[in-house]
């Protein structure tokens, strides 16, 4: 995204080499739903036209592309299983999904 503001990403207060994050600003919703429109533009072209056998491009993981696409979807579940042990704790539970089908 052009919009990239450095160590937006980040959820603690120092980057990698222990320099301090500071946040000035936030992205309003405009510019999100102008980003999560990229990505779903842009997805089916990006994981047609990538090499599944290459490396992952991580070098913590020394993994080729199918299996990282394998670890992401992993590491989703596992953080909404947090969130919805975090939802539990405050006494959030039978959340009604809505369908964009009728």
């Amino acid at each position: 995204m052009s919009k990239h503001k450095a160590n937006y990403n980040r959820l603690g207060s120092v980057t990698y080499d222990n320099k301090p994050i500071i946040i000035e600003g936030i992205y309003s919703k405009n510019e999100m739903l102008e980003y999560a429109e990229s990505i779903y533009n842009n997805c089916e072209s990006s994981v047609n036209n990538t090499l599944m056998e290459e490396k992952s491009g991580f070098d913590w993981l020394p993994i080729n592309k199918t299996e990282l696409h394998l670890y992401n979807i992993r590491h989703i579940q596992h953080h909404t299983g947090q969130l919805i042990e975090r939802l539990h704790q405050f006494g959030i539970k039978g959340i009604e999904w809505e369908s964009s089908s009728e």
